[in-house]
């Protein structure tokens, strides 16, 4: 049996966008998703961290902000506290993945002895 990729610095950053875009809808309601839903089409399709189940934090996030950017307000309102307890759930894998660091910080750069010296 293999283990599943490792995610990428790009993949946590994708994360990272649709975990600041879900905690920014659930502020307002009433705020278009268009944002949200890109990047919720961008995370499905990004390495996860940890197991493929439906119990997984980050596909309960893909899963709830399709949802709740084809809701409607009323429908979103019933939605936030969901939302919110996904994202805190995805924020503390997120941290605990990458040591805590930033989640706006530019990716580290490698060294590479072969071109820099």
């Amino acid at each position: 049996m293999s283990r599943p990729p490792e995610p990428t610095s790009a993949d946590f950053a994708t994360w990272r966008r649709l975990l600041r875009l879900a905690r920014n809808a659930t502020s307002d309601p009433a705020a278009p998703c268009g944002d949200l839903a890109k990047a919720e089409r961008k995370a499905k399709r990004a390495t996860l961290l940890g197991p493929e189940s439906a119990s997984n934090p980050f596909i309960r996030l893909v899963r709830l902000s399709r949802q709740y950017a084809a809701s409607t307000v009323r429908q979103r309102r019933e939605l936030s506290p969901q939302l919110i307890e996904v994202c805190d759930l995805v924020e503390i894998r997120l941290k605990g993945a990458t040591g805590g660091e930033d989640a706006e910080a530019p990716p580290a750069r490698r060294h590479r002895a072969d071109l820099d010296g």
